[in-house]
Order: structure tokens, then sequence, then C-alpha cells
């Protein structure tokens, strides 16, 4: 039915009324049994138990509002021009998809560098680690490597005793020299 046409409201039972306010609140009703409730509560004859359900209705309508001859078109050719204007424009999923590739290589830099942070850290753990299980191999180890140590340094230190001896000459002959 049209909103134009009448209908026999005082005809409708309070019954049907009550079926059909059942099914309304169900979200069941097709858009013409949705138009008769409301035709039936725009009366002002209404029974008292239906009141409230009345105000219900009229305020989620409110006052019908006539729609201008010609709209329909008016909006599907709209619809269309903004249909052709986005069909141009370019797709935003290769900017949601750089983002989430963005994401993953971010990810993946964060994780290698934390792997790599791992592996230092065991390394470093491993220069420290013990290498001699007895005390006594540990002492006798350093002990040797000790006597190394001062055999090379007593080596180094020579040259440098006769460089001074050197030195020491040349200064005594320069001292002369300006002396004189």
């Amino acid at each position: 039915m049209r909103p134009n046409e009448k209908i026999g409201h005082k005809h409708m039972k309070i019954e049907k009324i009550k079926e059909l306010l059942e099914k309304f609140y169900r979200g069941e009703t097709s858009r013409d049994e949705e138009y008769r409730l409301m035709q039936f509560f725009r009366q002002e004859n209404v029974s008292s138990e239906l009141e409230a359900d009345r105000k219900v209705l009229l305020s989620l309508v409110g006052d019908e509002i006539k729609i201008p001859d010609g709209m329909e078109q008016k909006l599907e050719s709209l619809i269309g021009t903004l249909g052709a204007k986005e069909a141009q424009k370019p797709v935003r999923k290769t900017v949601r998809l750089r983002y989430a590739l963005v994401s993953i290589a971010a990810t993946l830099l964060l994780l290698i560098g934390v792997g790599i942070l791992y592996q230092q850290h065991q390394k470093k753990q491993d220069l420290f680690a013990d290498t001699y299980k007895n005390p006594d191999e540990a002492y006798q180890a350093t002990m040797q490597a000790l006597e190394v140590f001062s055999e090379n340094f007593s080596k180094g230190v020579e040259p440098l005793e006769k460089a001074g001896e050197h030195i020491e000459e040349t200064q005594k002959i320069v001292n002369k020299s300006i002396n004189k």
C-alpha cells in the first residue's frame, strides 16, 4: 500500500495490532505492515493499553516527510557521478600495503637486532668462562704466562737501556760543546 491510500483503521482489530507490534519488535514486519501500524497510531482514538506503544512508534518516525518528485533520479545520478570519481582515484590499498610492509620490515629488523645483541652477549660470557676446572692447573698456566711475559718484557727493556746510555753520552758531548 502507498502512503496516500486510505486504510480503514477503525476496522483494524486491536488483536491484529498487537500481533503486528510483536512482529515489529522482533524486526519481522514488512514496509506495508509498518505503514499500517503508523497510520493506526496516528489516529487520536487509541486504547490506553496501546498508548505506550503509540509513543514509541511515533517517536521513531516523527513527522512524515514528503519526498519531492524526481528526487530518486537525482540521487541515482549523484551516486553515479561520485562512483565514477571514486573509480578515478588511486586505490588506497597500496598505502595500506606499504604500511603493512613497513611494519613487517621494522619488526624483522627489531628481531634481527635482538638476535645480534644476544649473540654478542653470549660471546662475552664465553670469554670469561673458566677454561680450567682444577684450580691447580689454572695456577700453573698463569705462572707460565707470567714467565713468558717477564722474558719478553726483559728483552724489550734491554734495547731501551742501551738507548738510554747512548742518549746520556750524547747529552754529555752536547753539554761540553755548549759550555766551551
